[in-house]
């Protein structure tokens, strides 16, 4: 038995609803008539969020589905055909169900695609290739499931990456890195009346920032045979896939103000993301045209 998990976004923004919802009843409660307004607008959010979020659980004989807070279980007997990949062979970003009632359901971890509904999607779809196999629709060219071979010769290795301290996260891992030293050395000096603990009150909120900024500032390195993630920041880094192991690579657009992406679905029903804040539209346009060339299924989501 395999359940979905819910993944980060949809809890950060049931606990940014909460929280604002909070502070709508603590405006009411000290005479403001904005937080009853306030607190019934965040309250229709949260019930959205909730409504929005979908659940799996995935038996040997029946598939148990969670929705809009029902639930409706589909024996083994019940279920025509079970689709993961398109016509193209592309791994999907969605569960898709033919039922034998003439009907389907499409599941997916809700309206989270850009920070992923369900943190374990990749677990959920080798479970049912392994214990629904015989009710796999699978492409006409089955290149999906097992290591292939993409045979392409580049002259030299090719690197798409951009000037990290001209992007905006560059910029703020910099600044906020000096202002880090520059407060320790200030706490620390001789005769500063701040207290020991005051440079943890100094360290962790910039520590949390520098940190989802260093997330957005990767760049990548193709060879022969394979494509390699490097960080600017984090330059031990490194995070290689053989091309024989992407199904798909996605370049995702800016959103929610995070860097434009790109996004990697291997054959193992594996997905990972890398954030690119450096890299300008010529370099995500010569990126999209290499892999392209080395036969990767590669989409432009914008």
């Amino acid at each position: 038995m395999v359940s979905s998990k819910v993944g980060f976004a949809p809890i950060f923004y049931i606990f940014l609803a909460l929280a604002l919802m909070s502070f709508g009843i603590h405006l009411a409660y000290v005479g403001h008539t904005s937080g009853l307004a306030l607190t019934v607008l965040f309250g229709l959010f949260l019930l959205w969020i909730l409504r929005s979020i979908a659940g799996l659980t995935i038996y040997p004989d029946r598939l148990c589905i969670y929705r809009k807070f029902s639930r409706r279980t589909l024996a083994r007997s019940d279920i025509r055909a079970i689709r993961l990949w398109d016509e193209k062979g592309r791994i999907t970003d969605q569960i898709s169900i033919d039922i034998i009632s003439n009907g389907s359901i499409d599941l997916a971890g809700g309206y989270f695609d850009f920070g992923g509904g369900w943190r374990n999607e990749g677990e959920l779809k080798r479970t049912l290739v392994e214990q629904y196999a015989d009710l796999m629709v699978r492409p006409a060219e089955d290149e999906t499931h097992r290591p292939h071979a993409r045979p392409y010769t580049a002259a030299e290795p090719e690197t798409f990456s951009g000037n990290a301290l001209l992007c905006m996260n560059g910029i703020i891992v910099f600044v906020f890195s000096v202002i880090w030293i520059l407060g320790t050395i200030i706490i620390y000096s001789p005769g500063s009346l701040a207290p020991w603990w005051g440079v943890l009150l100094i360290s962790v909120p910039i520590a949390m920032i520098i940190v989802a900024m260093t997330d957005q500032l990767y760049y990548f390195d193709i060879n022969a045979d394979s494509l390699e993630i490097r960080n600017h920041v984090m330059r031990w880094y490194k995070r290689e896939y053989s091309f024989a192991d992407i199904n798909t690579a996605i370049l995702v657009p800016m959103i929610a103000r995070r860097s434009r992406a790109l996004w990697l679905k291997t054959v193992d029903f594996d997905e990972h993301r890398y954030g690119a804040g450096s890299l300008r539209t010529k370099d995500w346009e010569a990126l999209a045209n290499a892999l392209k060339k080395r036969h990767i299924p590669t989409q432009n989501r914008d």
